[in-house]
């Protein structure tokens, strides 16, 4: 997880540890347990332990604030100032600055996160809605009835796109959840989606990347992957990635073509890191290793050299055995 020019890991047995990025050294460590993906900011780590939320200064992996939310059923928000976090029976929003209690309320079954455009909360339910809150208060907007369970949603630009379990693809209008459009997949999705200034992209378990339009939804361009996608697919520096569970990420163009292939040392473990620069420069972080290969955290920026990707090794740091979270 990327905060700022520090990289938060979750190392094992039981500690977070914070890494510069410029040269991997590492800045602090903390004895804690993690049983769901860290968050960050720019100020905190936030870490899920033993039902409580952990908000750990950067500069100093101090506890800033603990709030006690139960064991934790989706993957914390981290967005804007505002901490959101769903438990059984209960979502809460808090206060990043301080870990005061903004409101809470039980709204349903929540297994993925939730996203935040502006002062919308867009939050999948299990039972098969997809409910817009004020942020603010935690007030109803609407909700929007759908054939399966969603997934975690994309609010962007006005819109909120999500999957769901019927395998289709959805578009709502974020101000009054009006339908806008839907796309028959005829595969379960997987992970949230992406989406650049044309088109919104994502994957599912027939193990195709899509292309859509993002006003109309009219299919733009789709790539068959020799895979199983991990997770939805990654933008970076002009490029499309689709991740999994290989040790060379396939890189299309944002109009379909095939640019080549990001390799790492060995599959990753989880999920990359995405992080842009003040300068607008993007750079990966990736852990790697397992029974054949060492534990290795690395960090990549985009080569100089056409074509912009594969990525190039900025700095290599030798790793601990790193605790293997994914999210879902």
């Amino acid at each position: 997880m990327f905060a700022g020019s520090t990289i938060v890991v979750p190392l094992e047995p039981g500690t977070i540890a914070a890494l510069n990025a410029a040269d991997g050294s590492t800045a602090w460590k903390v004895e804690l347990a993690t049983d769901r993906p860290v968050a960050a900011d720019a100020e905190h780590a936030y870490v899920s332990s033993g039902g409580q939320i952990h908000a750990l200064r950067l500069a100093s992996g101090d506890v800033a604030w603990r709030a006690e939310t139960g064991a934790l059923t989706a993957p914390l928000l981290v967005h804007g100032g505002w901490v959101i976090a769903a438990s059984v029976g209960n979502l809460a929003a808090f206060r990043a600055a301080d870990g005061s209690t903004v409101w809470q309320r039980d709204i349903g079954p929540i297994e993925y996160r939730p996203a935040i455009d502006g002062d919308y909360l867009f939050v999948p339910i299990a039972d098969k809605r997809l409910v817009s809150l004020d942020l603010p208060t935690g007030e109803t907007k609407w909700e929007a009835p759908l054939a399966g369970t969603p997934v975690e949603p994309l609010a962007l630009g006005g819109k909120v796109y999500v999957g769901a379990s019927d395998k289709r693809f959805y578009t709502f209008d974020a101000s009054d959840g009006e339908f806008e459009w839907k796309y028959h997949v005829g595969a379960a999705l997987r992970g949230r989606a992406a989406a650049d200034s044309r088109h919104v992209y994502f994957v599912a378990y027939d193990n195709i990347l899509r292309a859509l339009d993002r006003g109309s939804g009219a299919l733009q361009w789709m790539k068959r992957l020799a895979f199983r996608p991990a997770a939805g697919p990654v933008l970076m520096a002009g490029a499309v990635l689709a991740p999994g569970p290989i040790a060379a990420f396939p890189v299309f163009s944002q109009d379909g073509g095939d640019i080549g292939k990001v390799e790492f040392p060995a599959a990753p473990a989880r999920i990359p890191a995405l992080s842009i620069e003040a300068d607008g420069k993007a750079v990966m972080a990736v852990v790697t290793g397992g029974l054949e290969h060492p534990w290795k955290l690395s960090l990549l920026e985009p080569s100089s050299e056409p074509p912009p990707i594969p990525l190039i090794e900025l700095t290599v740091v030798p790793g601990e055995i790193v605790e293997i979270v994914v999210p879902r």
